[in-house]
């Protein structure tokens, strides 16, 4: 009984509906002696007991309502809730499933979305040191794109975790006496010339074709020494942003 037309489960739906089964062939079934006890108990179900359905509400709010004040979930009269899930009229609408179905695994797919979109090459904006007014702009871009560890602009073209040399004031022009006694300067003389004023750091702002960057990529040992980090992303092709770069 699904739609629960049955409610006392005597096997007589809608008793309340004249004229019901036991008026109209009362001597049919049993003796009439057992009428009086059953009189009464169809007097007690079938007059006092007004049978509610879903169809006699207009929203899913109002049909819940009467289901609780009826005693609902434990007891459930009027058969409101069919499959026995604690849900009354589940054809109305808006019912609780169908409210906030996709509330939890809507932004699931997001993070996953967003490592696919950001690691990818038309994403990537390459940077080098011509973008930056000063080297405070220059290293705080550096820090935050993850170096000194991972430096995919290139900004630190000696490795020596110091972005943009070429940029005033470089930190060796700002604090030149707060490492070390200037006893060792001979050894440090000789290995920062070797580093800092031999070494002249080149982005890609430097050129103004991609050939003519590639020539002087290929020409500094490229794709597998790449000392100015024209090559941001390893991919063997240096300064993809510049006019005339394949792809």
């Amino acid at each position: 009984d699904p739609h629960r037309l049955d409610h006392n489960g005597d096997g007589t739906v809608c008793e309340s509906l004249l004229p019901a089964p036991e008026e109209e062939s009362p001597a049919a079934g049993s003796s009439q002696e057992s009428s009086p006890s059953e009189s009464e108990g169809s007097s007690g179900s079938g007059e006092d007991f007004q049978d509610r359905n879903c169809g006699d509400f207009d929203t899913w709010e109002e049909a819940n309502d009467f289901f609780l004040s009826e005693g609902g979930p434990d007891d459930d009269p009027h058969r409101l809730d069919h499959n026995g899930d604690g849900t009354v009229c589940e054809s109305l609408l808006p019912a609780p499933e169908e409210e906030s179905p996709a509330a939890g695994s809507s932004q699931e797919s997001s993070p996953s979305e967003s490592e696919s979109s950001s690691g990818s090459d038309e994403d990537f904006q390459d940077r080098n040191c011509g973008d930056f007014d000063t080297w405070e702009e220059a290293n705080d871009f550096f820090l935050s794109e993850g170096g000194p560890d991972d430096d995919p602009h290139g900004l630190d073209g000696n490795n020596d975790g110091v972005p943009c040399e070429s940029l005033l004031p470089a930190p060796e022009e700002e604090s030149p006496a707060a490492g070390s006694s200037q006893e060792s300067s001979p050894s440090e003389s000789e290995s920062s010339s070797g580093s800092d004023e031999d070494f002249q750091d080149r982005n890609c702002g430097d050129f103004d074709t991609w050939e003519e960057a590639n020539d002087f990529f290929l020409s500094e040992g490229g794709p597998d020494d790449d000392p100015h980090r024209l090559d941001g992303n390893n991919d063997g092709i240096p300064c993809e942003s510049l006019p005339g770069a394949p792809g």
